[in-house]
């Protein structure tokens, strides 16, 4: 991902489970969220305020962007740009499905 694609609105995904300083994981390869504002946080870093999809009690509000648990800025190499969902079945889908190996 290029700095020309943290823009606000953009779709990104995780490429890489991240943690806090504590060791604490904030966010799981392939969670999803929205670019809230691309104005660069540590100046000159690159790393844009991000909404995340799921709650998370380790995120916070990115600074006021979002609602608390669902924030946390990243950087250019930790992110790309959202693939295609890949849809989540669940157990009782896959076994109406057919599909045995649940």
């Amino acid at each position: 991902m290029d700095m020309k694609d943290f823009k606000k609105g953009t779709r990104i995904q995780v490429l890489r489970d991240l943690f806090r300083d504590d060791g604490t994981l904030c966010l799981a390869k392939g969670e999803t969220g929205i670019i809230v504002d691309e104005t660069l946080v540590d100046h000159p870093s690159t790393r844009a305020w991000t909404r995340w999809d799921n709650y998370n009690s380790n995120l916070h509000n990115s600074g006021g962007r979002c609602e608390n648990g669902h924030g946390w800025a990243v950087s250019v190499d930790e992110v790309e740009l959202e693939t295609e969902p890949v849809q989540k079945l669940n157990r009782y889908q896959i076994l109406k499905n057919g599909i045995k190996d649940a």
